[in-house]
This record gives structure tokens, sequence and C-alpha cells, in this order.
């Protein structure tokens, strides 16, 4: 009798133990899981960004015209039209980390907060943003130059969004052409996409 509820109380203490320890194990590991997630989502996260020509620029090299598709592995893809350095279409790597972390902040910052219209017709020097994260598709327009002059707009939360994305794409050094134009001309590659847009 009493070997018996020897056993017993071994088997519950044993069965405790089990619990206790996947109770554990889950509290350390859904964090982590729900990291992965998001981290994944972010991955497969696509941002788009065209620069629409600038008619009422002086000319066309004052507001090169372009768009470029980066993706959260690192991908970017660029395609230069009228007044850009370096025209056609190419492929390059960025930094993947860097990428995914501007995705996140984009995500949740104050770009989106006021819609802006985009369009070559419309607004002179205006540019379009769009980010895609899991099923979510998110657009809005933003303006680089004042309409009808070659003055920059001095809008804090549409420059920091875009000078960011533009630093990490290193888009300006094809698109406007700097010192780093030939450094980066190195790494990109021919590129065929499904669509032209210029």
């Amino acid at each position: 009798m009493l070997k018996a509820k020897a056993t017993a109380i071994k088997r519950l203490v044993l069965w405790g133990a089990l619990v206790a320890g996947a109770a554990a194990l889950f509290g350390f590991a859904a964090p982590a899981w729900q990291t992965w997630r998001e981290d994944a989502a972010l991955r497969d996260a696509h941002i788009s960004y065209v620069q629409f020509p600038c008619t009422t620029m002086t000319t066309a090299a004052d507001c090169p015209s372009y768009r470029i598709d980066a993706f959260g592995d690192g991908t970017v893809v660029y395609q230069g039209g009228a007044g850009t350095k370096v025209q056609g279409s190419y492929i390059y790597r960025v930094s993947d980390e860097d990428l995914r972390a501007y995705i996140r902040d984009l995500q949740v910052s104050s770009f989106w907060s006021q819609a802006m219209p985009a369009g070559p017709n419309r607004i002179g020097g205006s540019c379009l943003i769009t980010l895609h994260v899991k099923k979510e598709v998110r657009r809005n327009g933003c303006l680089k130059w004042k309409p009808g002059s070659d003055q920059a707009m001095d809008d804090a939360s549409v420059s920091d969004s875009v000078a960011q994305l533009e630093a990490l794409t290193r888009v300006n050094s094809l698109a406007r052409g700097d010192a780093g134009t030939e450094e980066v001309k190195r790494h990109i590659r021919p590129f065929k996409p499904k669509k032209n847009t210029f």
C-alpha cells in the first residue's frame, strides 16, 4: 500500500515537472516565435518608390524620373527614366537588416497620417511610396519640390522618410550621380522587369 502511494506521488511529481517545464519552454518560445513571424513578414515585404517626371522643373536632370522596388531580403530593382545618370533597369542588393528596420519604422511613422496626391500631371516633383506588408497595402504621395519651382519642399516627415529610403537604396548614385556612382555601378546587373515604368 505504501509502495503504491509512493509510486503515485512520484508520477504526480514527474507530471508536475513536465507541465512546469513545458510552461517555461512555451514562455520563452512564444516571444521568439512572434519575433520570427514578424521578421518573416518583413522579409517578404515590398516597398516601391516612384519619382515622377517634373514638368515644372527647368531641366529634366534637376528632377530625374525613376522607380525603385526594395524587398525585405535586401534586393533592390532600379528603373531609371528621363534625366537619370544611369538609365535602364538594374538589380542589386543592400543591407537586408537595415531595409527591414526601415520598413518596420515606416509602418508606424506619421508619413501615412496625411494623404497626399501624386502624379506627373498634377504636381510637379511628386513621388509615390507604396508599402506591402503581408496583405496590407499602403500608398501615399510625397512632394519633393514646390509646384512650379525648382525649390525643394521643407517637410520634415516627408523629407526624412524619403531621404532614408534613398540613402538605404543608394538610388541617388544612380539617378542623380554622386561620388558613389562608380562604386554602385560595379554592383548592379541588368534586369528585365515584367513591366517598364519608364
